[in-house]
């Protein structure tokens, strides 16, 4: 298979705190549950708020005329009719100018672990998760991938699905980006909280800064 990625550069535009009591916190986990259910509305606001972000200055590496937004799978192969939360958002910012395409490059080909269903020693790693994908091949290949999904955590499925795109696009720059990222064992006071950082391998696991 060659040297797999072992780094990945990602962006989150807002926070979710999934336990916190304080109100903001609570904020976050009701629009997440939003999101999850796929509401037109939530994803209407919260690609309007990353557009606006965009506009201010913010992910200009992640979004534009140039990039192909790469919807992150969920934990088992598609059905038909199926909600695919990342596949609809991706459409939205596409819609919205922040893409020249949408690729649905990487496909789950034999269901994992739901990662929200199981204690956090029992989540699929990135080795599971790689072997439960598959990479198509698109032409022309894009050169500017970024691996777009609802909630990152620690980083172990986008990071799986990174490794196998960077082994199919060898040129193509590739990034992760998250409309949320998890906050455990902390309040927060607000939802929206842009941050760029990395997810990085420990061993098969992902380990995400911030």
């Amino acid at each position: 298979m060659g040297t797999l990625l072992q780094r990945l550069d990602f962006g989150a535009s807002h926070v979710y705190s999934p336990r916190g009591r304080q109100s903001g916190s609570r904020e976050s986990q009701q629009r997440v549950r939003e999101l999850k259910r796929g509401d037109a509305r939530t994803v209407a606001y919260l690609a309007g708020e990353i557009r606006l972000m965009f506009t201010r200055g913010e992910f200009t590496d992640f979004f534009g005329r140039e990039t192909t937004l790469v919807p992150i799978p969920g934990s088992a192969p598609p059905v038909a009719g199926g909600l695919w939360v990342p596949m609809i958002i991706a459409q939205k910012l596409r819609k919205d100018g922040l893409a020249r395409e949408v690729a649905p490059i990487i496909v789950r080909t034999r269901a994992v672990a739901k990662s929200a269903f199981v204690p956090a020693a029992m989540r699929p790693d990135v080795k599971t998760h790689r072997e439960s994908f598959r990479a198509e091949i698109v032409k022309p290949s894009p050169m500017k991938i970024v691996l777009l999904d609802d909630v990152v955590t620690q980083g172990c499925t986008m990071l799986a699905a990174a490794q196998l795109v960077a082994q199919a696009y060898p040129d193509a720059q590739v990034r992760g980006f998250a409309v949320f990222r998890t906050m455990s064992g902390v309040e927060i006071d607000r939802t929206r909280d842009p941050c760029e950082g990395a997810i990085e391998t420990r061993g098969e696991r992902a380990v995400r800064r911030p």
